[in-house]
């Protein structure tokens, strides 16, 4: 999309999935496009849903007879402010509700969890070129997690550690396609649980000025460990009115691959809605 200002308060909000495998995205707000100009702020919140009966055993699917199933949706509220348009600093909140099918004792049981999970705060900083035919920008992006969110309890809503990252990414686009591509490695703060890599990139075609249909394709994978998640689905953005933005999207899982025995953390669906100033 275009770099210009839009003029109202930026709010969203967003419908996806979270798991207890894996917690990867990258997406800065807003929706990775705006605000590209300086004193710049917004705030958009997603909703992301997930919902996993499928059983595995490394990458193997494996029969589930006693019924084990997980629910998960986030609620993310995330906000930005940019002093100069390449240096901005960036807030992901998430409030999560998740409901799990375990075998407790030889008995099926239904346990529930809702709360706040762990804060997630970023400073992207942007390097913005501008050429005839196109425009774009590389970006570098230090991340800190913080633990906000319960870790206690039958169904932890956060790990109770503070993890840092660091995260590269590029993008480009002309007046028809926009095209982007990210890497995250994270350090998590405890002994154990592993080391991360995250991945995410849009392939889009903008067939109006104010929208676009794209590809969109998210993994990560665990340092020495062959778990790992890759998933790709169709995304639909539009600019309405140049005051709100609006994001759909769906993925459905390619490979995955759990350490041990556990539930595939299963397809998801999100939606966003938000305004700039």
């Amino acid at each position: 999309m275009k770099a210009k200002s839009i003029g109202t308060l930026f709010l969203g909000f967003c419908l996806s999935s979270l798991t207890s495998h894996y917690t990867a995205q990258a997406e800065q707000p807003v929706m990775g496009m705006v605000p590209r100009w300086d004193n710049g702020y917004g705030l958009q919140t997603f909703w992301f849903y997930r919902d996993s009966d499928t059983l595995l055993q490394g990458s193997n699917e494996i029969p589930n007879p006693e019924g084990l199933r997980e629910r998960v949706s986030k609620t993310s509220i995330e906000g930005v402010y940019t002093w100069d348009r390449s240096i901005r600093a960036t807030f992901k909140m998430p409030y999560l509700e998740k409901t799990r099918l375990s075998t407790i004792d030889g008995s099926l049981v239904r346990q529930t969890a809702s709360g706040w999970g762990d804060l997630k705060l970023a400073l992207p900083l942007k390097q913005y070129f501008n050429k005839e035919n196109y425009s774009g920008n590389w970006s570098l992006t230090p991340q800190i997690k913080l633990p906000t969110g319960n870790d206690s309890g039958p169904i932890p809503l956060g790990d109770g550690e503070v993890d840092y990252a660091i995260g590269a990414s590029y993008e480009k686009e002309n007046p028809y396609l926009l095209y982007n591509f990210g890497l995250t490695f994270w350090k998590t703060g405890s002994s154990n649980k592993r080391d991360r890599w995250e991945l995410e990139s849009l392939w889009a075609w903008n067939f109006t000025v104010d929208k676009f249909i794209g590809l969109d394709i998210e993994g990560e994978w665990e340092n020495g460990s062959s778990a790992r998640r890759l998933e790709a689905g169709p995304s639909f953005f539009w600019w309405i009115e140049k005051t709100a933005l609006l994001k759909i999207g769906y993925k459905r899982i390619l490979d995955e691959r759990i350490a041990g025995r556990g539930l595939s953390y299963g397809d998801e669906f999100r939606i966003g809605i938000g305004f700039v100033r």
